[in-house]
């Protein structure tokens, strides 16, 4: 069985992400290289479905250009203070908030 290197995040699905509150990540899958993902962003929002399905969202952006881009979604109502937690723990390449409050 593969190791999920994204434990608290739902896997993507076909139907979109949740219309609901929580955080979301953007992956990079990269091809042909190790590691094979990249945690490109980490967001949250009341409702993930209508933040990342924005058409002028980056990550919808980056998709539409051809860039190899999921999201992920972890739902939950702590979404601000599971925001801080995962970009400590993914420290992903677009976040720059969050780096050095505490909660």
């Amino acid at each position: 069985m593969k190791k999920d290197n994204y434990p608290e995040f739902q896997p993507a699905c076909c139907f979109g992400p949740p219309k609901c509150a929580g955080v979301y990540a953007v992956i990079e899958v990269l091809e042909n290289q190790k590691p094979f993902y990249k945690t490109l962003y980490i967001g949250s929002s009341k409702n993930i479905n209508k933040r990342v399905l924005k058409p002028n969202h980056w990550y919808m952006k980056l998709y539409n250009k051809g860039y190899n881009v999921v999201t992920r979604s972890y739902p939950c109502d702590n979404y601000k203070q599971e925001e801080v937690r995962l970009i400590k723990k993914y420290n992903p390449t677009f976040n720059k908030q969050h780096k050095n409050m505490q909660y």
